[in-house]
């Protein structure tokens, strides 16, 4: 688990093709929390889940499967945030 109390990014490595659950909670402070991904570490792409991009404003979790080997939670617009957030593998 990784806790974010201000704005930036929170990398996790991924493998290709697997599925991850993630989770966030906590105090958004007004800010939202993207889920993005790449392939080489360093050009990001918004997640998508075949719907809308991934955000969250509140706490929540959503399962995806890794496209690339980096998936993002980037954090923005926030004002003293204190959000949990982790990732793992799903069964």
């Amino acid at each position: 688990m990784t806790n974010i109390i201000e704005n930036g990014n929170t990398d996790f490595p991924t493998d290709p093709g697997q599925s991850y659950a993630f989770a966030a909670a906590g105090t958004f402070g007004g800010g939202s929390l993207t889920l993005k991904w790449s392939i080489d570490g360093a050009i990001f792409t918004p997640f998508n889940d075949g719907i809308e991009n991934v955000i969250l404003t509140a706490s929540g979790g959503r399962e995806v499967i890794a496209p690339g080997r980096t998936i993002r939670a980037t954090l923005s617009g926030a004002s003293t945030p204190d959000i949990n957030i982790a990732m793992a593998p799903s069964l």
